[in-house]
């Protein structure tokens, strides 16, 4: 099998001025909870927060390379926002769960995606978030449908439900249409957001 090729973020993103919460992404750690992502040459202070499942280790340096790893997910959502008409400065990513997703797929013990005070500390990083909301921002939700985690539907609606009384007053956008589950309508993934796609009000 062919070595699976490393994602880097694009030649339009400011490396250096990539932020994770926690800023050391290591093998062991199992939770990132925000990552800020800026733009080259954009300074008009716009932000778009994008709410996806769960994170990955994209933000980790990469020592061989000397730089900073993206995954396929994250390069995608960067580009759709690099182009929107907005103009956005900078992205900035939180999550449903906390937990790394090579580790949340596996079938991790729950306590794991559910302890360690994690979802508290990610809520409160959502909402203070939130609270910097600025004109011209937007919050875009891109979670998807369930994940492969078996048995873990019920869990995923409990936790969609959580955080949109997080959201509660706050204007949710989408790309592109929902994807029907049951009956269900989630947003669209980030790892399947096209250029030409429109960004709709959430609820329309």
């Amino acid at each position: 099998m062919a070595e699976r090729k490393a994602v880097y973020f694009s030649k339009y993103i400011q490396e250096d001025g990539i932020v994770t919460v926690p800023y050391n992404i290591n093998e062991e750690g199992l939770y990132r909870y925000s990552m800020t992502i800026p733009f080259k040459g954009r300074d008009n202070s716009k932000k778009a927060i994008v709410i996806m499942k769960n994170p990955s280790k994209a933000g980790k340096f990469d020592s061989q390379a000397q730089r900073k790893i993206s995954d396929e997910t994250i390069y995608r959502v960067t580009d759709y926002l690099y182009k929107h008409e907005q103009n956005y400065s900078e992205v900035i990513i939180l999550n449903l769960f906390a937990i790394y997703s090579s580790i949340f797929d596996e079938g991790v013990e729950e306590e794991l995606i559910y302890g360690n005070d994690n979802m508290e500390k990610n809520n409160r990083i959502i909402l203070s978030t939130l609270e910097d909301l600025e004109d011209g921002d937007r919050v875009i939700v891109g979670w998807g449908r369930y994940p492969k985690r078996t048995g873990f539907r019920d869990n995923y609606r409990e936790r969609i439900e959580e955080v949109l009384t997080l959201l509660n007053g706050v204007t949710l956008w989408r790309v592109g249409n929902f994807v029907k589950v049951d009956s269900w309508h989630f947003p669209q993934h980030g790892l399947n957001w096209y250029d030409y796609e429109v960004m709709k009000e959430f609820w329309n």
